[in-house]
C-alpha cells in the first residue's frame, strides 16, 4: 500500500510540473506576440508587472544577449526578477 501511495505521489508531482512547463512554453509564446504588436512607449504603461519584465528581456534577447531571468529579490526586497545577460560572441570561423 504505501509503494502505491508513492507512486502516485511521484506521478502526481511529474504531471503538475509538466504542466508548469507547457504554461511556460505558452506564456513565452504569448509574450512574443505582445513583444511584436507594441508600437510605442506608451503600449508598454499597460502592461502588468510581470509581462514588462519579460518584454524588457525579449527586447535584449532580440538585440543578441543572451537573457537568464531569476527570482531573487534586488536591492531593499523590492524587485522580484533580476536579468543575467551576457553578449554572444559572433563565432569566425578561420579558413
Amino acid at each position: 500500500m504505501l509503494i502505491l501511495f508513492l507512486i502516485l505521489i511521484m506521478l502526481t508531482w511529474f504531471l503538475m510540473e509538466l504542466a508548469r512547463r507547457i504554461y511556460h512554453i505558452v506564456y513565452l509564446v504569448r509574450i512574443s506576440l505582445l513583444f511584436d504588436s507594441i508600437n510605442s512607449k506608451e503600449d508598454l504603461l499597460f502592461l502588468r508587472k510581470r509581462d514588462f519584465e519579460y518584454v524588457v528581456a525579449e527586447i535584449f534577447k532580440r538585440s543578441g544577449y543572451r537573457v537568464r531571468m531569476s527570482d531573487h529579490f534586488g536591492e531593499g526586497g523590492t524587485a522580484s526578477t533580476i536579468f543575467y545577460m551576457y553578449r554572444r560572441e559572433k563565432s569566425v570561423i578561420n579558413t
